[in-house]
């Protein structure tokens, strides 16, 4: 397929977009068992579960501030008393009425 959409092209319909993914679409295979050096660049037929979680603790998905939102003052400003780093906890709970400076991968303070 090598059409492209262009600006001022007019839009397609739901239906029209449908069928050319349909018929974009090969037949699925059947379902095999392979080694895991094998896998590489193939699909699972169904979803892998962890029975333990990875982190064991909640951890910040982003870089920012942790804080406990009941804190917030009107001014939105708390006072940063540290900083926690992915593999290096925060010592402590976090105290009331404050933040912590958190980088992605850091586990959550408790509070």
């Amino acid at each position: 397929m090598t059409a492209r959409f262009q600006a001022g092209d007019a839009m397609m319909s739901i239906a029209d977009a449908l069928a050319r993914l349909e018929s974009s679409i090969g037949p699925a295979m059947a379902e095999e068992r392979l080694d895991l050096h094998d896998c590489l660049g193939r699909f699972l037929a169904e979803d892998v579960v962890s029975g333990v979680n990875v982190p064991p603790h909640d951890n910040s998905a982003v870089d920012g501030w942790a804080f406990r939102h009941a804190d917030l003052p009107a001014d939105g400003l708390l006072p940063v008393v540290g900083r926690v780093a992915a593999g290096h906890p925060f010592d402590g709970p976090l105290p009331k009425g404050a933040s912590v400076r958190i980088f992605t991968g850091a586990p959550l303070p408790e509070g």
